[in-house]
């Protein structure tokens, strides 16, 4: 083979092609572990290089996911919130972001909606359509966004790029990932630019693919350039005032509303302006505050930081600020130094003492002797410590307990005293006297209510046996009617038996079997007053348990006594006048009676 023979190369067999297909099956998958939630994750779906080519970070989607979750959860619309590396805790760039987890629907529509809140910050209402607007212009298509460009020399930067040098696409690169300051940026692209500033701007603007970066240099231009035209209508407006028209030559402050027209908002801080309406507002973030509240509290604070803030007071308020930093390092110093003191000083000792106490022979007696010294140490903290535990637990509860026992022994010398029984004796007649002398005065009320209604008895007693009386006088009344009739003197011989029969029931024999109680009554009462006077409460309560049953049984005979007049007055044998009259007379005879 000559040297001048050009080598080929020499293809495979099919056969060693697909041996080497075949490997990967065979070959078991490379693997890493997550850093979050440590599960193993294949080589083809781990997320590496978050923040740049130096990040160590090693993160599976899922996790991805939820920290993009949580960074949307937190973000208000409105708001300018930039994503961090999760691992690096670092500014993190959107497209970069996105270019590492392709393929992922959940992180693509959560970066969507933490788009859509960051641009809320270039919103404005148009005066034309009064629809709100986003005064951004529009990202470009991810292919297209010069983000994650590093050539300057690559054919995919806009030509206006291109054409204003290296240094200015250097630094929009810079300020893309987050290492220069939007400020900085339009500083340094200010002077070297050619042709218009704001449209250069708008252009880069337009070619920037992360929305935090979009919206911050887009915000820092119109600090600088606040004149617009709205996108939707092209109306003429002033971004900082929010105004219609361009104020030439005139600051915004001017149409600006007051401090004391502002508040802000306690949960997310942003400055509000209320136009009209109640008090009771609900802010971006859906934190509700009362209007007033929260106005008065922006105005202090603005006066003060006004008034610290005074040329005039700045050196009072050096002298504060440097009094409570005095306050702060004295604070700092005795908790961190003074504090260490002594140990520091017991631990100086014991390093010098301790090569001393390892020197022969009088080494052993030494140490010896520190123990023992450093042992009755102890128990004399001890022994102090013991003591007052023994005066909180004890010594502070004996007066109770010894109170709580010659209670004990007064109660009991009490009970087994021979004059208890006595005493007790005596109490209880002195007791009883009281109670008996109260219902002897009563006595005079209880046997006069008695009396008057024995009396009553007997009188309705009396006008009962009347009835038979009033019966015959009917009859002979009827006799004398009916006399005369040729059927008189059968209906007169019914009328006699049936007569007779009646006055044999019926004729003074209730009368004259009460007469005798009634007079047995009367003498019963005399003497219950007698010896209601003469003998003891106890005899005269078992002689009113006696008088209580006969007075009771008298009330039953006056019921049946009652209950027979009734009947006659219903057949029409009594008459009711006749009855009254004769009620009338028989009235004084209880009388004389009680008079007697």
């Amino acid at each position: 083979m000559s040297e001048t023979t050009p080598l080929e190369p020499v293809a495979e067999p099919d056969s060693m092609i697909k041996a080497a297909h075949s490997t990967k099956e065979i070959i078991p998958e490379v693997t890493f572990t997550c850093q979050v939630c440590f599960d193993p994750i294949a080589a083809t779906n781990e997320v590496t290089n978050i923040c740049n080519d130096s990040c160590p970070g090693i993160m599976c989607p899922g996790c991805i996911a939820s920290y993009l979750k949580v960074c949307v959860q937190s973000a208000h619309r409105g708001i300018l919130t930039r994503l961090n590396c999760p691992i690096c805790i670092r500014p993190l760039n959107m497209h970069r972001l996105e270019s590492r987890t392709s393929n992922d629907d959940r992180i693509d529509s959560t970066l969507d909606r933490f788009r859509s809140r960051v641009e809320g910050a270039c919103e404005m209402l148009c005066p034309e359509c009064h629809e709100p607007c986003n005064m951004l212009p529009e990202p470009p298509a991810f292919e297209h966004a010069i983000d994650s460009l590093t050539c300057f020399h690559d054919e995919t930067w806009p030509t206006a790029f291109l054409n204003a040098g290296e240094a200015v696409a250097e630094s929009c690169l810079r300020y893309c990932n987050h290492h220069v300051a939007a400020n900085d940026l339009l500083s340094s692209l200010e002077g070297t630019v050619n042709g218009s500033f704001q449209e250069f701007v708008h252009e880069l603007i337009g070619h920037i693919y992360d929305a935090e970066r979009r919206a911050t240099l887009f915000l820092a231009l119109m600090k600088r350039y606040p004149f617009e035209y709205t996108p939707c209508c092209s109306r003429d407006v002033c971004f900082t005032c929010k105004r219609d028209g361009h104020h030439e030559g005139e600051p915004c402050n001017a149409y600006l509303p007051a401090v004391e027209e502002m508040a802000q908002c306690p949960d997310c801080d942003l400055i509000l302006v209320k136009g009209d309406g109640c008090s009771s507002i609900t802010c971006f973030c859906g934190y509700h505050f009362e209007w007033e509240e929260q106005v008065a509290k922006y105005r202090l604070k603005t006066l003060t930081i006004k008034v610290l803030t005074c040329p005039s007071k700045r050196a009072a308020f050096r002298r504060v600020a440097s009094f409570l930093r005095d306050r702060s390092f004295r604070r700092k110093y005795g908790i961190l130094v003074v504090a260490q003191i002594p140990s520091f000083v017991l631990q100086l000792k014991l390093t010098n003492i301790s090569p001393v106490l390892f020197y022969p022979p009088w080494s052993t007696n030494f140490r010896t002797t520190l123990n023992d010294t450093m042992r009755r140490r102890r128990h004399r903290k001890m022994t102090a410590r013991n003591r007052q535990l023994y005066s909180d637990l004890v010594v502070s509860q004996i007066p109770s307990a010894v109170a709580q026992y010659r209670l004990v022994q007064i109660r009991m010398a009490i009970c087994l005293a021979p004059w208890v029984t006595t005493f007790k004796a005596a109490l209880m007649t002195h007791v009883n006297r009281r109670r008996y002398s109260a219902l002897v005065r009563q006595v005079p009320d209880v046997v006069a209510a008695r009396v008057k209604s024995e009396m009553r008895v007997v009188f309705q007693t009396v006008v009962a046996s009347i009835v038979p009386e009033i019966q015959s006088r009917q009859l002979r009344r009827l006799d004398s009617l009916f006399g005369s009739a040729p059927w008189s003197t059968s209906v007169k011989s019914a009328l006699g038996s049936w007569v007779e029969r009646r006055r044999l029931i019926h004729k003074y024999s209730a009368v004259i079997a009460e007469i005798p109680m009634a007079l047995a009554l009367r003498q019963r009462q005399a003497s219950v007053v007698a010896m209601a006077q003469d003998q003891g409460p106890r005899k005269l309560s078992n002689l009113l348990d006696s008088e209580v049953t006969a007075a009771m049984n008298q009330m039953l005979l006056t019921q049946i006594h009652r209950q027979r007049y009734q009947e006659l007055v219903a057949t029409g044998l009594v008459d009711g006048k006749t009855t009254e009259t004769m009620g009338g007379k028989l009235m004084q005879r209880p009388r004389a009676m009680s008079a007697a």
